[in-house]
């Protein structure tokens, strides 16, 4: 689940035209950032913060709520001025102490070799695991297109803070991973497993309860606060498959009784007839609708336990992520959703 949601905001970010990074580093990076245990809500508040580079959003400006999210101490140590151009913006946001520590490093080091450029260099590549002295060492092989160092170097440089610093990545909760991973257990030794349809359910609610208890002040009625709901739990459909459009989420939104109570049900009843359709374009649909019909009262039962029991924390990060930063204006506007 955590993994989906890195590469939802990755996805969705490249779609907005504002890729957090090249293409081809978005899976070591993610593969990076989940054996971390990076928390995605204090990563997007922190990335969010150095693009703006430490400027409020008009949303913290206008509106009294405190929007300023996850963001942690370090984080205003980097702005702009303070940066490196070979470290790309993500790995600021995502490990702010691993910087502020090279950063001191290089000061303290420099002044270890009377400021010898050649043997900071050399000792500042051991670092990242790279032997300066290597004369078959190609540096594109280091830097990406942009410039900026490879995640796998990266990584050898979190390794070299982890060795001297001992200490716990300040962006990383690794409570919210632990959490996951015991409730897969827990269900795996009881035997629970979840049908396709429950888990869409589980999904599409877990979504709509957080838009409505935490957002629903940016949000002109229920049928778009569903439709925003609908479009979260599909973000895989709209943004990588583009197998549907959002417009065919919000139609399902529109047609719905008035009725509170029922809406949520019969949305995700319709929400999931139309991805079955996607995933089974050779099934009748008239069997798709019987199927997802026949689960009516599953899918109720597990709107309920949801309600009661609270929107888990890697759902609240997606929807934070969706809501405030700039990656998701493209859809926030298309579905209504206030400022």
């Amino acid at each position: 689940m955590i993994r989906k949601i890195w590469q939802d905001m990755f996805s969705m970010a490249a779609t907005e035209g504002a890729p957090i990074t090249l293409e081809e580093n978005v899976e070591q990076i993610i593969d990076m950032l989940v054996a971390d245990k990076i928390d995605p809500q204090a990563f997007i508040s922190n990335y969010e913060y150095l693009v703006r580079d430490g400027m409020p959003s008009l949303r913290e400006m206008f509106v009294k709520k405190n929007t300023s999210g996850h963001r942690t101490l370090s984080i205003e140590k980097h702005f702009r001025h303070n940066r490196a151009r070979a470290f790309p913006l993500w790995f600021y946001g995502a490990y702010p102490d691993v910087m502020s520590w090279f950063h001191q490093w290089q000061k303290d080091i420099s002044k270890t070799h009377d400021r010898n450029l050649d043997s900071v260099a050399i000792e500042t590549a051991k670092l990242f695991g790279v032997n300066i002295e290597d004369e078959t060492i190609d540096e594109n092989g280091i830097s990406d297109s942009k410039g900026n160092y490879r995640p796998e170097y990266l990584r050898n440089l979190v390794n070299s803070w982890r060795k001297e610093v001992k200490a716990k990545l300040e962006v990383s909760s690794p409570n919210l991973y632990e959490e996951a991973e015991l409730n897969k257990q827990i269900k795996e030794q009881l035997g629970i497993t979840e049908d396709n349809f429950a888990i869409i359910a589980r999904c599409t609610a877990e979504y709509y309860f957080e838009l409505k208890n935490n957002y629903q002040d940016r949000f002109n009625n229920e049928t778009d606060l569903l439709a925003t709901a609908g479009f979260l739990d599909a973000k895989h459909y709209i943004l990588v498959e583009k197998s549907i459009d959002v417009s065919e989420i919000q139609k399902i939104a529109e047609e719905l009784s008035s009725d509170e109570k029922e809406s949520i049900l019969e949305f995700i009843i319709q929400l999931e007839i139309l991805l079955f359709g996607i995933d089974s374009p050779d099934m009748d649909k008239s069997d798709i609708e019987n199927a997802c019909l026949s689960k009516k009262q599953d899918i109720q039962k597990v709107i309920e336990e949801v309600q009661k029991t609270g929107t888990n924390d890697a759902f609240v990060a997606d929807v934070q992520e969706f809501m405030n930063s700039s990656g998701g204006s493209k859809y926030r506007e298309i579905l209504g959703i206030k400022s």
